[in-house]
């Protein structure tokens, strides 16, 4: 699982019973994590900086796996390299964001080359939504990458009014993509 964070989005119970072995792969792995992890033999925690693709030792890791889930993961890799340049008063390359997304997607269909399944869940849009229904603006959150036509896409409400603004709610697009190695591209 790339990009487990809190595992707000991963069905832990549900993986640790179906699958023999669950890696849980991220940069970070809060406190939260770390616990829910502990109550599974199976499950072992994969502290790996992965925003510059796929590379290095753990990329082998991944080798044996049945699945690979990269969850919600693709338009966060941008953030903390961007909002870094930020902090330093300099602007992010203008290509930082879109080269991050693509060695993500390449690493992808590397990995599809390697184990039995890929699947891909990333949130492609973000919408600000007013109380009358119309979008009044909008994010691309995978900074002009074009990912394949999704299998599956569904909208969610990250801020929902009152939460991000009186006035208005977020909303991002998802887009799924079950098995990455059947995805016309």
């Amino acid at each position: 699982m790339l990009g487990s964070g809190l595992l707000d989005d991963v069905p832990l119970d549900d993986l640790a019973r179906l699958f023999d072995r669950i890696g849980l792969v991220d940069a970070v792995h809060p406190w939260p994590a770390r616990i829910a992890a502990r109550r599974y033999p199976n499950v072992a925690l994969v502290t790996a900086e992965i925003s510059a693709g796929l590379a290095g030792s753990w990329a082998d890791l991944c080798t044996g796996a049945d699945l690979i889930v990269s969850a919600n993961l693709l338009s966060q890799l941008p953030i903390v390299p961007i909002e870094a340049h930020e902090a330093r008063g300099r602007a992010a390359p203008p290509l930082l964001g879109a080269h991050l997304v693509e060695t993500h997607l390449k690493a992808l269909d590397t990995l599809a080359g390697r184990v039995e399944r890929v699947c891909l869940i990333t949130d492609a849009v973000q919408r600000a939504e007013d109380r009358s229904g119309r979008f009044t603006d909008s994010l691309d959150m995978l900074f002009g990458s074009e990912l394949p036509p999704a299998e599956a896409a569904w909208d969610w409400e990250l801020g929902p009014f009152g939460a991000s603004g009186r006035r208005h709610r977020l909303i991002h697009r998802v887009q799924a993509c079950p098995d990455w190695k059947t995805v016309p591209r």
